[in-house]
């Protein structure tokens, strides 16, 4: 291996490092949007947008990839939040635990977060119906939006960044997992 060689390692380490960072603080941001959206969920007030309650860090000096990739898309928030949710699943995936909570009425899950559990990982692995509760509520109009998210158009389709889990017949599209590409 040559000097170059090296070098570029190194470039490519630190360069992980700085968006581990980025990550690391984004996963905080989205742990906190979760415990805001589950606390409105229960209070049956939904009337406030989460990401005027708590906005996410502006990225747009920082040179990290993954804030690049943000950067290069003009990902919305939304978009930043099922990224981030993609990613977690796999560096912290404690921060999805709030979802097991258990419904006392019907002595199950909630419905509403979705959510499912893999055969060797048994913690929870957000779904698109994970994101649509965190980032539409109960909003119809929201729900349908988010679709796009998932179409062949956008970003995260043709850069092959992410995706839904293929579903069964007849199972709903948002059971699908969200999926790094």
């Amino acid at each position: 291996m040559g000097s170059s060689d090296a070098k570029s390692i190194v470039s490519n380490v630190n360069q992980l490092k700085h968006s581990l960072q980025v990550i690391k603080q984004d996963i905080i941001w989205l742990t906190k949007l979760i415990e805001l959206r589950i606390e409105q969920h229960f209070k049956d007030d939904e009337t406030q947008d989460v990401f005027l309650l708590l906005p996410p860090e502006d990225l747009s000096d920082d040179d990290s990839f993954y804030s690049y990739l943000i950067e290069k898309y003009n990902f919305s928030n939304s978009e930043r939040v099922i990224l981030l949710m993609s990613l977690a699943v796999h560096v912290s995936p404690t921060c999805f635990d709030i979802f097991f909570s258990k419904n006392e009425n019907y002595n199950r899950g909630y419905t509403e977060f979705g959510g499912v559990t893999g055969t060797a990982h048994n913690g929870f692995i957000p779904t698109g119906e994970t994101a649509s509760f965190l980032l539409c509520g109960r909003d119809l109009e929201k729900r349908f939006h988010m679709l796009e998210y998932f179409s062949e158009y956008h970003p995260f389709h043709v850069q092959n960044i992410l995706h839904l889990a293929d579903v069964k017949d007849g199972e709903p599209l948002f059971s699908g997992a969200l999926t790094i590409s």
